[in-house]
């Protein structure tokens, strides 16, 4: 990139993001676009009609090759009325990095931010999503394939149907990540204000609360967790839907009322009322991030030697994930146990993110904590 302008012109030496979506279009290889650091690109070449040839309106991938958007802490905002940030054809998989998609208007469709219409999938990480909505499902995110998320924030969507937050046809997957915030129109009959999927949720120190009730639901499948938090929805629903499936819990969950199906393992707490999350100020204009307040139940409960889950099956933990730190790379324990949910909190000298096998630590994008509270 040499530009954060979006034009289309051959002549002027400048390299603007959606020219970088044209040249990536242009094979079915494997593609790559890196954004500049902390820069913000404006979606502003707005057309009459939907177009999904990526002249105007939403970037639109069309070629069968990976697509990897590196953000660098970037943000792409969408200013075009009615068009939605990401539009993602074929069967690819679509990976972003440490990016922002904010102000995706999906007015006929699925996916408010970025909509997957092949089997391909996406994987989001250390990456916000907050700020769109859509006239279907998905308000953040729609995809036709499996929804991976580590270390992302998923808050303040709108979908007019369900899966304000995010609507996968297949499964969703969320490592150290948020989802609040998200609500549905008023005349939705399903609901599902936080993450909605097709054969499979689950949840590995995640945190889904404040969204339209019900926060969760799976169709056909079964929600499985560990030492996540499904609470406080918005109305008068349940934490989750009518799930099909028992529960699979690893231990360690919080839910607020027993719709989640928690109860099955001893160390869970089924029906715990409020989990006493609240979101902390926001910093330049980055979306708030919720953690536990000071006498919140969810610090230390998990114990240290439980702290790395036993028992998952291989592929459930996506390769790249660390589970010894939280969302935005503090190290867990910062106490005498670990705290459930995306976030751990810091103690009064925050301690170096261990690099556990080789990988490194999940962080959220530019994000710190301003202040420390004390731990009973």
């Amino acid at each position: 990139m040499t530009t954060t302008e979006d034009e289309v012109d051959p002549n002027d030496g400048k390299i603007s993001l959606r020219e970088a979506m044209d040249q990536v279009n242009l094979s079915d290889a494997e593609g790559n676009i890196l954004l500049q650091g902390g820069k913000e690109y404006r979606l502003t070449k707005c057309g009459t009609t939907d177009d999904d040839a990526n002249r105007n309106g939403d970037l639109d991938h069309l070629s069968q090759g990976l697509l990897t958007i590196s953000g660098n802490g970037a943000t792409i905002r969408q200013t075009c009325p009615g068009a939605r940030v990401i539009d993602q054809f074929g069967a690819a998989q679509l990976n972003l990095n440490d990016l922002t998609i904010t102000g995706g208007d999906a007015a006929t469709e699925p996916g408010g931010g970025v909509f997957i219409r092949g089997l391909g999938g996406v994987n989001v990480k250390n990456s916000n999503i907050y700020g769109n909505k859509s006239a279907g499902a998905g308000g953040g995110i729609a995809s036709q394939g499996d929804v991976v998320l580590t270390g992302s924030s998923v808050s303040l969507n709108f979908a007019r149907e369900l899966g304000a937050g995010i609507a996968s046809f297949t499964s969703a997957t969320l490592v150290n990540s948020n989802v609040s915030g998200n609500t549905v129109g008023e005349q939705s009959r399903i609901g599902i204000g936080g993450v909605a999927a097709e054969h499979a949720v689950t949840l590995i120190y995640s945190t889904v609360q404040d969204n339209s009730a019900p926060n969760v639901d799976v169709r056909s499948g079964a929600l499985s967790a560990f030492g996540s938090v499904i609470a406080v929805p918005r109305g008068a629903g349940k934490s989750c839907g009518a799930l099909k499936e028992p529960t699979v819990s690893w231990g360690y969950n919080f839910a607020g009322d027993a719709s989640c199906g928690f109860g099955r393992n001893p160390t869970d707490k089924g029906n715990g009322g409020d989990p006493k999350l609240r979101p902390q100020p926001p910093e330049r204009g980055i979306v708030p991030l919720v953690h536990p307040l000071a006498d919140s139940p969810l610090i230390d409960a998990i114990p240290i030697a439980a702290c790395v889950p036993k028992g998952l099956k291989a592929g459930v933990l996506p390769p790249w994930a660390n589970l010894q730190a939280d969302m935005r790379g503090v190290a867990r324990p910062q106490g005498k146990g670990c705290d459930i949910g995306a976030v751990e909190v810091a103690s009064a000298q925050p301690q170096t993110p261990s690099h556990a096998g080789g990988g490194h630590a999940v962080v959220a994008p530019r994000r710190k904590p301003t202040h420390h509270r004390k731990r009973k």
